[in-house]
């Protein structure tokens, strides 16, 4: 059995290994991401993850005082999966390094207790930019430190940010993901776009009951569930041209998570002082499209019991990672009614096209153009 040392030689190996080869320059993912354009993005990554920071990051791992850090687990690995994360991380890195405050995010995206937080206010940092809003990151008012500054016209908008923090449920979805990517691969590279959908958590053997009928339930459609023992599984294949794939929790699993916003809301307005306005945004990755309208009423239920009069409304995302309902939203936007403030809504409009989503495969015009 390898000691935690042995691992974290071999993870260092790997990392510098990969990066000597520059693999991204291979035929088959300059076809993702134009060469120039995964350089580009890789410097500024490699910047801030340099090697410096994964000795430190191993080190303390080994000796139990560090947390293991998630971005490691894409450092490692070549392929599409981890060239799109990898990528499209660092084109946001090169997007907000001119902001005042860059350093602070930095220090936090290094951080493996505070890197899943540090993300999501990087990519909704980046988006703003893109978007021509003025941002300001970590700004300090009040004795209080809002992740954003938005500003509209010599109007201010605060910005509190949350990921909400993976279920047990979310969590053994994405391990399933994991375990059954292999198996779906060969038909992302063909551009088929794969939902499997769980109505209850998978014991091991339901799980290798899973993996070994996948390729037969590939081969569907299948218009109702399959059942393996107890688990119903329902499997959605479209032929867009984008591979994609997620694991998801069924209508009624993901509803229980709805409790979590309500409490998530009122946490974070209390981060914005009540003399400025604000606006509360939500990560909630189980939520995925399942569930816009009980989203709103659960916002407007905790607004209606908190009131928070300087909060505009609350911005639930729901995170799709590599698949995306072409009908759904990925944002929901809540108004909150008891908000006193001067900035209507529409203002933050730009913010609804935000999206998390990432395309395993580019479009086939890309691909032809």
């Amino acid at each position: 059995m390898l000691s935690r040392q042995d691992i974290a030689r071999d993870l260092h190996q790997s990392v510098v290994k990969n990066r000597e080869s520059r693999w991204w320059t291979e035929r088959q993912y300059a076809e993702r991401y134009p060469i120039r354009e995964s350089d580009r993005a890789l410097d500024n990554l490699f910047e801030v993850f340099n090697l410096d920071w994964l000795k430190e990051i191993l080190d303390g791992w080994v000796n139990r005082r560090k947390l293991a850090h998630p971005l490691v687990n894409h450092l490692v690995p070549t392929g599409l999966h981890p060239l799109v994360i990898l990528v499209e991380l660092g084109k946001d890195l090169q997007e907000v390094k001119p902001l005042e405050n860059f350093d602070q995010l930095v220090k936090e995206l290094r951080d493996p207790s505070k890197f899943i937080a540090a993300w999501l206010e990087l990519e909704m940092a980046a988006h703003c930019v893109r978007m021509g809003y003025s941002v300001e990151l970590y700004p300090q008012i009040q004795g209080k430190t809002p992740d954003l500054r938005l500003c509209f016209n010599q109007e201010d908008v605060l910005v509190e940010l949350r990921e909400v923090h993976p279920s047990d449920v979310e969590q053994r979805c994405l391990e399933t993901s994991l375990i059954l990517l292999p198996q779906i691969d060969p038909v992302l590279k063909q551009g088929a776009s794969v939902q499997i959908i769980l109505d209850g958590l998978p014991s091991e053997s339901q799980m290798r009951l899973l993996k070994r009928k996948i390729s037969e339930l590939l081969g569907g459609p299948w218009h109702e569930p399959i059942q393996i023992g107890s688990l119903r599984v329902w499997v959605k294949i479209e032929e867009k041209g984008t591979g994609s794939f997620s694991v998801v929790p069924s209508r009624d699993m993901a509803v229980s998570e709805l409790t979590r916003l309500r409490r998530s809301i009122k946490h974070e307005a209390e981060q914005i002082p009540t003399s400025h306005s604000g606006l509360i945004i939500l990560d909630a990755g189980t939520l995925q499209g399942y569930v816009g309208e009980e989203i709103a009423r659960t916002v407007e239920k905790a607004f209606s019991k908190y009131r928070m009069p300087n909060i505009i409304g609350a911005m639930v995302i729901r995170s799709y990672k590599f698949y995306k309902l072409e009908r759904e939203s990925e944002v929901v936007m809540i108004s909150n009614r008891n908000y006193k403030g001067d900035i209507p809504i529409h203002k933050l409009n730009g913010l609804l096209s935000f999206s998390r989503t990432k395309e395993l495969v580019p479009q086939k015009q890309s691909l032809e153009g």
